[in-house]
């Protein structure tokens, strides 16, 4: 009975969180993306054994990960063969450590946390709309963008029903780009102050050269 009331539990659980249509989280929209399922009745695969068609399993499965990584929220439905809807719902996605360690197959990969740093958003429906972007700049901070307009935002505005496609960098690579433009900052600022003491370097040879007397001989003839 125990393991009844756990189980029908665990179900309820599984319902209410299939029926939160309004808000759902990302993470879980990539197990249900690599979660297997049967082809239903009106899709259904020719098996090249049986010689017929059958409702098979399909599943699939994330064996390696990109340093740039892009997703693609579902934004449309499909009602039937001739009606297509918007979807609304609210995806909440991580700004910092979007960790797919225990989505890729291959258990030898390292380092699959990533860093949001785009955003792609669809304002209104199928027969027309608007795109706009947030992006986070080389200072750090978010930007938003609309066609020429650009204005400074905050995080707190990022998750919206309208978020479309999502740029993410692996947080390793993103620490190797810090790196690399730390270290050319660096470079650039040597030489730049080497630059600069040549220049100064000149500056004195010049004024030291002005300073020297001239060695002017005076030649006196005398007639008796």
């Amino acid at each position: 009975n125990n393991n009844n009331n756990n189980n029908n539990n665990n179900n309820n659980e599984e319902d209410e969180e299939e029926e939160d249509f309004d808000r759902v989280s990302l993470e879980r929209c990539i197990r249900l993306f690599t979660q297997e399922e049967q082809l239903g009745p009106d899709d259904p695969w020719y098996c090249s054994n049986c010689k017929e068609p059958r409702q098979a399993f399909k599943k699939f499965d994330l064996w390696s990960l990109p340093k740039v990584l892009v997703i693609h929220l579902k934004r449309f439905s499909y009602k039937n063969k001739y009606f297509r809807d918007k979807l609304h719902t609210v995806v909440d996605f991580p700004i910092q450590d979007l960790d797919l360690t225990n989505i890729c197959v291959d258990k030898d990969a390292t380092n699959l946390k990533y860093n949001l740093f785009a955003i792609s958003n669809h304002y209104g429906g199928l027969g027309g709309g608007h795109y706009t972007a947030y992006a986070k700049g080389a200072d750090k901070n978010w930007y938003t963008f609309d066609d020429s307009s650009v204005n400074e935002t905050s995080t707190n505005s990022l998750v919206t029903d309208a978020a479309y496609l999502l740029f993410y960098v692996r947080q390793s690579s993103e620490n190797e780009q810090e790196q690399q433009e730390s270290e050319q900052q660096e470079s650039e600022q040597q030489n730049q102050e080497q630059q600069n003491e040549e220049q100064q370097n000149q500056e004195q040879n010049e004024e030291q050269n002005e300073e020297q007397p001239t060695n002017e001989t005076n030649n006196i003839s005398i007639s008796n």
